[in-house]
């Protein structure tokens, strides 16, 4: 378990305001690291084994469940501070996921990046936050994760990680960052989402923050029929490599309709 503390989500989304807890493992965190951010499940596929290894082990080697919580280990403190800062980053990115999905239903969470031939961008200046918790020098740009509920309905998110505590100045940094996008396909995102997860305590503790746009920033075009095309774009490349079976249980009454099991395999 992680505990949450959502604020500032307007209108359809208000209920989500308060504070929450939510169930995550080990083992959910690393799923969570391996997908993040990848532009398509070829991407995920084309990291290699050894890549998604390395996300697999730092989830299962730097944390762990203590008393029901989701906690780092102790030998995550020992590591050094550019060690631990890179261990905080995948496990910010991870979290956030893992939130997306739970309480917005988004299974992917694409980084922008990764679709920059089918985005395009156009700023009308930079936006400055109504919400403030913080200072912060650095200059806010735009955030790097997007959700797509349905066609033109966004949700956008920024994640940060921290193993020292809650730092208002890099929460307003990730509040800024996604401040900045004004609307996605000619409409607001339905939510603009500041991820923060203070590392250091015990459960882990994420801090979520919905801020207000002043009306300036980027306004995002997104190829949604591209976008989804390359996400599965890797199923259908390796077609000939799945196949599907199906088992029907026999039925107990003539009116009684059949339950099918699918299944799935690799060759």
């Amino acid at each position: 378990m992680i505990e949450l503390d959502i604020s500032n989500y307007p209108r359809a989304y208000n209920y989500m305001n308060g504070l929450k807890t939510q169930s995550v493992k080990p083992i959910d965190l690393a799923r969570a690291m391996i997908t993040v951010g990848q532009g398509s499940w070829k991407d995920v596929y084309n990291l290699g084994i050894f890549r998604i290894g390395e996300l697999l082990c730092k989830a299962l080697a730097f944390s762990e469940i203590d008393n029901g919580n989701l906690v780092m280990q102790n030998r995550f403190f020992s590591l050094n501070q550019s060690e631990k800062a890179t261990v905080s980053y995948y496990f910010g990115q991870g979290l956030t996921k893992l939130y997306a999905e739970e309480y917005f239903n988004i299974k992917w969470l694409f980084h922008v990046d990764d679709y920059s031939q089918q985005i395009q961008y156009h700023s009308n200046g930079i936006a400055n936050s109504k919400t403030i918790v913080g200072k912060t020098k650095k200059t806010a740009k735009r955030p790097d994760l997007i959700g797509i509920e349905k066609s033109n309905n966004s949700h956008i998110f920024e994640a940060k990680g921290n193993s020292g505590g809650y730092d208002t100045s890099v929460m307003q940094h990730a509040i800024n960052q996604v401040s900045q996008i004004v609307t996605y396909n000619g409409v607001p995102p339905l939510t603009r989402t500041a991820c923060y997860y203070n590392l250091s305590g015990s459960p882990i503790k994420g801090i979520i923050i919905d801020p207000e746009n002043e009306g300036q920033g980027i306004n995002i075009n997104l190829d949604e029929e591209a976008a989804i095309s390359k996400y599965y774009s890797f199923f259908y490349e390796n077609k000939s490599n799945f196949y599907a079976s199906f088992e029907i249980e026999s039925r107990e009454k003539a009116n009684t309709p059949a339950n099918f099991k699918f299944k799935f395999f690799i060759r």
